[in-house]
């Protein structure tokens, strides 16, 4: 039985999967198990349909397969490497909001692949794993700083996503012992329920408990709505007015009553809709623009 299984495994396939029974092997990339009966037919069928461009990769020679974790000595140092780099995915999938879908395309598993032969790569579940481990991470850290603050402040605000869908952002604002001002998210959270003062107050002190600052806030700042202010008041908080708000309503209201300005102002609208919502009249625009050498506007 050992030699069958030998010649088997001179195949390129088995660069891109785990042995880990004598009747089961595990994709490299997708984390997929499939049956294995001394033959590759089943691993090769595997690549072609869900990772044609590594199959294609490693036959044509372009980028090295990516190969099986040691098991020598020099394993310790490799998993650090693959703790190392996985970290480092981590990190780009949180700064740059990047899906978990990431490592299944093929385009970035061969980048990587070329980058570093010798690191495999998560699986999707994997990777959310360890976006949630880092999550809980930062969160246990954060709330041992809060626990220092004497006293907290809080923003709120709702919106609604192109879907429609609405969403409730609180945000905590202290001073650390080190007299620097420190801002956290709490969380945004998806509103399903309609947008009263009561749920609105019942979610914001649900996050006020989880962050174990209920006793610590000293005021709320939210934009004027009605339900905003009450939740506040609800809450027995002092309710600041947002100053940025204001201030935008203060200045689209004095556009608004200055008829020079407000004429000149509907005017630019129609005509940036004209170039937006008509192909000749926003290529016309653009090539005058180069003409011009003119940096474009719109």
């Amino acid at each position: 039985m050992e030699a069958p299984q030998k010649r088997c495994r001179k195949s390129v396939v088995w660069e891109h999967f785990h042995l880990e029974t004598p009747n089961k092997v595990r994709c490299m990339y997708c984390d997929r198990q499939l049956a294995y009966f001394n033959n590759t037919s089943s691993m090769m069928r595997h690549l072609r349909s869900t990772h044609p461009a590594i199959l294609q990769c490693a036959e044509d020679g372009n980028i090295p397969p990516v190969p099986r974790p040691a098991t020598d000595t020099a394993g310790p140092s490799k998993q650090g490497r693959q703790r190392e780099l996985d970290e480092a995915l981590v990190d780009m999938v949180v700064k740059d909001l990047q899906p978990f879908t990431i490592v299944e395309d093929e385009g970035f598993m061969a980048f990587v692949n070329k980058l570093d032969p010798s690191y495999v790569l998560p699986s999707r579940k994997a990777l959310k794993t360890m976006v949630t481990e880092r999550y809980n991470i930062s969160k246990e850290k954060t709330m041992e700083d809060l626990k220092k603050a004497d006293f907290v402040s809080l923003t709120a605000d709702m919106w609604s996503s192109i879907n429609m869908d609405g969403y409730l952002g609180v945000t905590c604002h202290y001073i650390t012992p080190e007299a620097k001002l420190a801002t956290v998210v709490l969380g945004v959270r998806r509103f399903y329920q309609t947008h009263t003062a009561q749920h609105l107050m019942e979610a914001k002190a649900l996050l006020m408990a989880e962050w174990g600052i209920t006793t610590k806030v000293q005021c709320m700042v939210t934009d004027d709505a009605s339900n905003m202010i009450l939740s506040a008041q609800l809450l027995n908080l002092r309710h600041v007015p947002c100053f940025a708000h204001n201030l935008n309503l203060i200045v689209k209201k004095a556009l608004d009553q200055t008829p020079l300005i407000n004429e000149i102002r509907q005017k630019a609208r129609k005509i940036v809709g004209l170039f937006r919502s008509s192909c000749k009249a926003g290529g016309g625009h653009k090539m005058e623009q180069h003409l011009r050498h003119v940096a474009a506007l719109v």
